[in-house]
C-alpha cells in the first residue's frame, strides 16, 4: 500500500490545489499500485511527524510533496531527519553543481545542499531542493519538492524506478481504455458485468476513461479486448489517454498539417496542442478571432454571412474553418464558435450553444453541441469536441 501526502499551508487552506497528490494518486493506479490514503497537512513539525508516524504504521510507502525549499516554513527535509535519527551534512558536489546552474552563490544554495546522512539522494534536474528517500526495514519515506514540474520529473525518473523494484505484494495489473463521444451511461452496463475485476470509470466532458485491474493478469486481458471490441468505433490510443497527444502522433505518423481559428475557445485549444513537444512538426499556428472584423479580416468570412446567420452558426464555424485552412496553408483545420457563458445567450441560442467545424482534405464537417454547465467545462468539452472529430477522421472511422 502506499500513502501520499502534501505539506504546506496553501494546500491545506486551499490556495494552491493540490495537483500533486491528484497526479501521483493517478500515476500510482494506472500502473497498479494500491493507494490507501492522501492527506494534506499543515507546515508544523508535530503535525507533520504525527503525519509520518501514522502513514508508515499503515503502508509500505510513503510518498511525500513539499516542504524542501529553503525558506521558514520548508520543514520536512529537517522532519524526516529527526524522525530517522539521520545527522545532515553539507554535500560539496550537490553545493557546486547548484552554483554551476544557478550562475551565483547565496545562502540558500547551502541550504539547499545541506542533506540527511541517511536519505538516498534523487537528483532535481529543474530546482534546487533534491529528493530524499529514507528506508527502515520494509517501509519507505518517499520526499519530492511541491514545485509540479519538479515533482513529476523527479517521480518519472527516480521514485518509479525504485517503486518496481521494491516489488509490492499488493500491486494490481491494470489496463486503461479511452472513448471518445460516449456517455459513461452507455459504458456502465458492461462494467457491471465484470467479474473479480476492479472497475474504475472516469468522465472527462465528451470522453471517458475506464481502467480495470486485478492480480489476475489473464483476466483483465480478456475484459479489456472485450470492451474495447464493444466500443471500438469510440475507443482511441494515446499513452497519457490525452486526446491531443492521440492526434498529435497521428499527425506525425501521417506528416500532416493542422491550423485552428477559435472565437468562444479563447485559444484553449492551441495551448492544449502546444503543450506537447513536437507540435511544431504539424501545427502551423492558429487564429483567435472574437470580433466579427478579425473572423472576416484574417479568417475571410463574409459580412454578409455574419450579418445574415450571426457569428453563432454553421455557416460561420464553416467559413471559418476554410479560412483557417486556406490562409494557414494546412491539411487540416479546426474550427469553433458559441457561446460559453455565463451570460450573452439569448432564446433561439443559449449559453452552451458551440457550433464545431473540421476542414479536411475531402470536405467540411460541422456539428453543433449544446447543453448549459460552467464556463470552463463547456470549453474543455468542445476543445475535447474538436480534437475527437479530428481524431477520428485521421483514422477513416465512421462514427455513429
Amino acid at each position: 500500500m502506499i500513502v501520499i501526502l502534501a505539506i504546506g499551508n496553501e494546500v491545506v487552506t486551499g490556495q494552491v490545489p493540490n495537483s500533486n497528490g491528484t497526479y501521483l494518486a493517478r500515476s500510482l493506479y494506472e500502473k497498479g499500485y494500491k493507494i490507501l490514503y492522501q492527506e494534506a497537512v499543515r507546515d508544523d513539525k508535530l503535525i507533520i511527524k504525527n503525519a509520518f508516524d501514522k502513514a508508515l504504521k499503515e503502508a509500505s510507502i510513503v510518498i511525500v510533496t513539499g516542504g524542501l525549499g529553503p525558506t521558514v516554513d520548508d520543514l520536512t527535509r529537517d522532519v524526516a531527519a529527526e524522525y530517522f535519527n539521520s545527522p545532515q551534512h553539507l554535500d560539496e558536489k550537490l553545493q557546486s553543481d547548484l552554483v554551476e546552474r544557478f550562475k551565483r552563490f547565496v545562502p540558500a544554495i547551502a541550504n539547499q545542499a545541506t542533506v540527511p546522512d541517511k536519505a538516498i539522494i534523487i537528483p532535481n534536474k529543474i530546482g534546487s531542493a533534491p529528493g530524499l528517500i529514507f528506508e527502515e526495514g520494509e517501509k519507505a519515506l518517499i520526499c519530492l519538492p511541491g514545485v509540479p514540474t519538479e515533482m513529476k520529473a523527479m517521480f518519472e525518473e527516480g521514485v518509479l524506478p525504485y517503486i518496481a523494484q521494491k516489488n509490492l505484494s499488493s500491486r494490481l495489473y491494470s489496463r486503461k481504455l479511452n472513448f471518445l463521444n460516449i456517455y459513461e451511461s452507455k459504458i456502465d452496463p458492461s462494467l457491471r458485468d465484470m467479474k473479480d475485476i476492479n472497475v474504475g470509470i472516469y468522465p472527462q466532458a465528451g470522453l471517458v476513461h475506464v481502467i480495470l485491474s486485478s492480480d489476475d493478469q489473464t483476466k483483465v486481458d480478456k475484459e479489456f479486448e472485450k470492451l474495447k471490441a464493444q466500443f471500438l468505433d469510440h475507443y482511441y490510443e494515446s499513452p497519457s489517454g490525452s486526446i491531443e497527444e492521440a492526434v498529435h502522433y497521428r499527425l506525425i505518423e501521417l506528416k500532416k498539417t493542422l491550423g485552428v481559428a477559435e472565437s468562444c475557445t479563447g485559444g484553449s485549444l492551441s495551448a492544449r496542442i502546444t503543450q506537447l513537444p513536437d507540435c511544431s512538426k504539424y501545427f502551423m499556428g492558429g487564429v483567435v478571432a472574437y470580433s466579427n472584423d478579425l473572423k472576416e479580416f484574417l479568417l475571410d468570412v463574409d459580412a454578409n454571412l455574419l450579418k445574415k446567420e450571426g457569428a453563432v452558426s454553421q455557416a460561420v464555424v464553416e467559413a471559418m474553418a476554410r479560412g483557417a485552412r486556406d490562409n494557414l496553408n494546412t491539411d487540416y483545420a479546426l474550427a469553433v464558435t458559441g457561446i460559453a457563458g455565463p451570460s450573452g445567450g439569448t432564446a433561439e441560442k443559449p449559453v452552451g450553444t458551440i457550433w464545431c467545424a473540421l476542414a479536411h482534405p475531402k470536405g467540411i464537417k460541422s456539428w453543433k453541441l449544446e447543453g448549459k454547465s460552467t464556463r470552463s467545462l463547456i470549453i474543455e468539452r468542445a476543445v475535447n469536441s474538436l480534437l475527437a472529430e479530428l481524431y477520428l477522421n485521421l483514422y477513416n472511422i465512421s462514427h455513429v
